[in-house]
């Protein structure tokens, strides 16, 4: 091969063509890696921001009063709020809220709960092919208590994961923090496994 690249005129033209191939690879890499990195940058920026909103409705509930309010409100706020993350991950949110008596409690903590529940079924869900990237939102209202559901198409949680998830502290302390504020508010936070599926489905529970 080398006697051919010294000797041979076609060998110069070969060297010269892989020369520039070379080339080619390293401004493809080059684009490649400017996209990853832009990408990631933006991906971050929301992720500061999103985390930056828990931290203000963790922030808001201290000294705040209670409030009577339809609980059907506060989700359409927290999937207002939630509008870029969605568009993102390319997902969507199906609503079926019933109408209900307004609740009292504070509407900061329980504002929190959903907005990090809604948020992680999001983000539970960027390796589940875009068509099912679906997450349910369900109100219902019994004669003592106001249920809402939030049940994502994620990879789901073992039964270990599901006991402890509120217990163990997640990355941002959101979901301990979901379970504490569920015990001032007098209400109940738990997850179940999706009987139809892979994923899980998040249950609130307050008293009316």
């Amino acid at each position: 091969m080398d006697e051919f690249i010294k000797n041979d005129p076609k060998g110069d033209k070969l060297k010269k063509f892989y020369y520039q191939l070379q080339e080619r690879f390293k401004d493809i890499q080059d684009d490649i890696l400017g996209h990853v990195h832009n990408t990631g940058s933006a991906i971050m920026v929301m992720i500061e921001q999103l985390n930056k909103q828990s931290s203000t409705l963790q922030k808001s509930s201290v000294g705040h009063p209670d409030e009577s309010f339809p609980p059907e409100e506060l989700v359409n706020e927290v999937t207002e709020q939630l509008n870029d993350l969605m568009t993102h991950h390319n997902t969507q949110i199906n609503h079926k809220l019933e109408a209900h008596n307004p609740i009292l409690c504070c509407r900061y903590k329980l504002k929190y709960v959903i907005f990090c529940i809604v948020k992680n079924a999001i983000e539970a869900m960027q390796n589940v092919p875009s068509h099912n990237r679906k997450v349910d939102i369900r109100s219902e209202r019994t004669s003592e208590h106001t249920i809402i559901s939030i049940k994502d198409r994620g990879k789901g949680m073992s039964d270990i994961e599901l006991k402890d998830i509120f217990v163990q502290k997640d990355q941002w302390n959101s979901l301990h923090q979901c379970a504490n504020y569920m015990v001032e508010l007098k209400g109940r936070i738990w997850a179940e496994a999706n009987s139809d599926g892979p994923g899980c489905t998040f249950f609130i529970t307050l008293r009316i």
